[in-house]
């Protein structure tokens, strides 16, 4: 059988002090047969010069100036590649040696899945260990049901782009990331590839997801696009769902997500960011009623409530 080959696709934007890390951890994965794609998007940390230095003949190095964002990056790392799976890498992340082998072997076994993601370990900014993904109850194969299901309550299935390889034949039906997203814009390209395709589940936790105080996410600006972002996402979880069932599920992401929204609200107030804090709660009126998220908050700072689980079989549906 032919060895298929692999593209991981690695955008990058002001990626140093973890970048060598993420990439020396490509190179030595024990899959060789494998085209490494590094898109830099207008760096103006030593990024540009690392990606420069790197002598692995395996290596596509686009140096961009224009700054498309992640998911516009990610699109450029789609566009020259030529791998059969696409294995999307984060520049914060470490693979582990077997990773690669291990998300081929999954999408092997069940060629209809539109991608794979796998497990994970969560590590810090000195790589220490955090936690793992092992408590994550979802199914190996999850139908379109089963994922409507979660993604309507949780809005997201993989923990990290990371975690996340591709066929190619998913991309030749659904297209690429849409750039109008600069935060959100991996959780609607999975919910626009369930449409089509089963999704799978790698258990195994061969890749380690950083966490540290200069990641994207943690800036301000991203947690005001992911308010908004989600909003524009809640007409596709809606259409899944009859009023009543919506109903429940809506009451269930303003107890859990509403209330992440509106702590993260308060804490720019007392940093003296009013402006977006003021914009944040626009944002969240616009998905719930926020006297009543405020309600599930002080409850939940008070520990009168406890977090609610939904037990996956409930409310689904095809």
């Amino acid at each position: 059988m032919t060895t298929p080959l692999v593209s991981v696709a690695i955008p990058v934007f002001n990626g140093m002090p973890f970048l060598e890390a993420a990439i020396e951890s490509v190179i030595q994965q024990d899959y060789t047969n494998v085209e490494i794609i590094i898109s830099d998007d207008g760096s103006s940390d030593d990024s540009r010069k690392f990606i420069n230095d790197i002598s692995d003949e395996r290596t596509v190095k686009l140096l961009n100036q224009q700054n498309a964002g992640i998911f516009g990056n990610l699109n450029r790392c789609v566009a020259r590649s030529k791998g059969d799976y696409i294995q999307i890498m984060s520049q914060d992340d470490v693979m582990g040696l077997g990773y690669i082998s291990g998300q081929v072997r999954s999408l092997q076994m069940q060629p209809q899945a539109g991608f794979v993601y796998s497990g994970c370990r969560y590590i810090d900014s000195k790589g220490a260990f955090l936690g793992d993904s092992s408590a994550d109850g979802t199914p190996e194969l999850i139908d379109r049901a089963t994922y409507n299901w979660i993604a309507s309550h949780y809005a997201a299935l993989p923990a990290s782009i990371s975690t996340v390889m591709i066929p190619r034949a998913t991309i030749n039906a659904i297209g690429v990331f849409d750039e109008r997203y600069r935060v959100a814009g991996d959780i609607e390209y999975w919910n626009r590839i369930s449409e089509r395709f089963a999704v799978i589940r790698n258990p195994a936790m061969q890749i380690a997801i950083r966490t540290h105080i200069n990641m994207a996410t943690m800036h301000s600006k991203s947690e005001l696009a992911y308010l908004s972002e989600e909003a524009m996402l809640t007409n596709w979880y809606r259409s899944l769902w009859s009023p009543e069932e919506y109903k429940e599920i809506e009451r269930f992401r303003m107890k859990t997500r509403g209330v992440d929204h509106f702590q993260w609200i308060l804490r720019a107030a007392l940093r003296a960011q009013l402006g977006d804090a003021l914009l944040g709660l626009r944002l969240l009126r616009n998905q719930f009623a926020v006297p009543e998220v405020a309600i599930w908050f002080l409850l939940r700072k008070l520990r009168l409530c406890s977090d609610v689980r939904p037990t996956l079989p409930v409310l689904r549906r095809v």
